[in-house]
């Protein structure tokens, strides 16, 4: 059995709170148990919240079997592949414990809760500077070809990453703000780095909420910025944090569960939770969201890629957008990882997933939307997509035109046979719209 000792930073506190133990028996990866106990300290804490439907507060312990995940604001806490493998380089080792994991990574971690393998708390982040990052990306480098850092670059890479995800990265403070650094891969067979930076162009062109984001040259690659939303300054050099909770915790579901999740369901989540004053626009940044990756053909999207965050009014709202990038194309249909609809199809039990203009406007009430104002935005949101050839060239994508041939969007606009219809009903829309408001 090990031990794991949880810590919180509250709204509006730069000290964190004991949040609770954490013990985990942990078999083999399929066979894993264990308990999670709430701190005094926490439970009479006026500013106490809950962190994960799992785990409610007015039940002090809880424990869980091996039919069952780790609970799920512990698996956001934890490394996925790039994390893991900084964490190995380090240990000296090939795999590692769950809990190793845990307690291993930066204390500047996504969110507010923190692991430790002691009862006091300890920092464990290195905060990198912009300068460093140079630096920073030859470690990563280093790491991803599992090479031998040096003495200097194990010191400068310090624990593991702050936030999770196949592909290298960590955070660094510059201007006076947090920002998530991605690097270049290895693996790249584009440069996936100014990819994004466009792709987060042409979402905040389309009415997507996106973090603020920048490249950054090095030497003749670059690495992209984004801002951590869920950290606010108040001051020099001093940051409060925002508890997050992945799509898959707020739905009590685990890793393996993303196409038990659609846009539909996320949206009346968002109603159950209230919202408060930001609750219509949420949903329909979400519509968008999912809009905009039907037309980028984005299948990265599972239940981790979407988040819950808490607003400085305590009520958990919609999360920017994150992680959106152009998948290559493999055939004329794809899916999504979570649905575009509830749509149940005895032939394909996957029916619901599959990129459509119809599976996205099938439950566009659900997002407080009309069909006639959900194919409005549709048209937006084209409009803008059509044009990513620009937005690449801007963000100095080399070989733009071979990129674009992997990387073309799921909808050639007029050879899908749902875009022209859906362009057509636009324009009537649109038409009428002005007739009514002409003199």
């Amino acid at each position: 059995m090990e031990i794991g000792y949880a810590f919180i930073f509250l709204p509006g506190e730069l000290a964190p709170t004991r949040l609770g133990t954490l013990e985990l028996d942990e078999k083999s990866d399929r066979e894993i148990s264990g308990s999670f106990t709430y701190s005094k300290d926490f439970l009479d804490h006026p500013k106490r919240h809950e962190i994960d439907p799992r785990l409610p507060t007015k039940v002090r312990r809880h424990v869980f079997g091996n039919t069952q995940p780790l609970f799920g604001v512990f698996e956001d806490a934890s490394p996925d592949d790039w994390g893991k493998r900084v964490i190995e380089q380090k240990l000296g080792v090939n795999t590692a414990s769950r809990m190793q994991y845990l307690v291993h990574s930066s204390s500047n971690r996504i969110g507010a809760i923190v692991v430790n393998d002691a009862p006091d708390y300890v920092e464990r982040d290195p905060g990198h500077k912009i300068m460093q990052l140079s630096k920073l990306m030859k470690a990563a480098e280093l790491v991803e070809g599992r090479n031998a850092l040096t003495p200097e670059l194990a010191d400068l890479l310090g624990p593991g990453p702050s936030a999770g995800g196949a592909r290298p990265k960590d955070t660094l403070m510059d201007r006076g703000r947090q920002w998530l650094a991605k690097f270049p891969s290895r693996q790249d067979n584009w440069d996936v780095c100014r990819v994004e930076a466009a792709t987060l162009a042409m979402a905040r062109d389309a009415r997507i909420n996106v973090p603020d984001s920048r490249l950054v040259k090095v030497g003749n690659r670059a690495a992209l910025l984004i801002e951590r939303f869920d950290r606010v300054r108040v001051g020099k050099g001093a940051f409060t944090r925002r508890h997050c909770m992945s799509a898959l915790t707020a739905f009590g579901l685990g890793p393996n569960d993303t196409t038990r999740l659609s846009y539909p369901r996320l949206a009346a989540h968002l109603r159950q939770l209230g919202g408060g004053d930001t609750l219509e626009r949420d949903c329909e940044y979400l519509f968008r969201r999912m809009v905009f990756n039907l037309f980028i053909r984005n299948n990265d999207d599972h239940g981790k890629n979407h988040a819950f965050m808490l607003d400085a009014d305590g009520a958990l709202v919609l999360s920017p957008t994150y992680d959106i990038v152009p998948q290559p194309r493999a055939g004329e249909t794809f899916y999504l990882a979570i649905g575009l609809s509830d749509r149940n199809d005895p032939v394909d039990k996957n029916a619901g997933r599959l990129a459509t203009v119809e599976n996205a406007l099938s439950r566009c009430e659900v997002f407080g939307l009309k069909r006639p104002r959900a194919i409005e935005i549709m048209e937006e949101i084209r409009r803008v997509v059509v044009r990513f050839p620009d937005y690449f060239r801007k963000a100095g994508v080399l070989a733009p035109m071979a990129t674009q041939a992997v990387l073309m969007p799921s909808i050639d606009f007029g050879s899908d046979p749902s875009t022209p219809a859906m362009s057509r009903e636009a324009t009537r829309i649109t038409s009428r719209r002005s007739n009514r408001r002409a003199p």
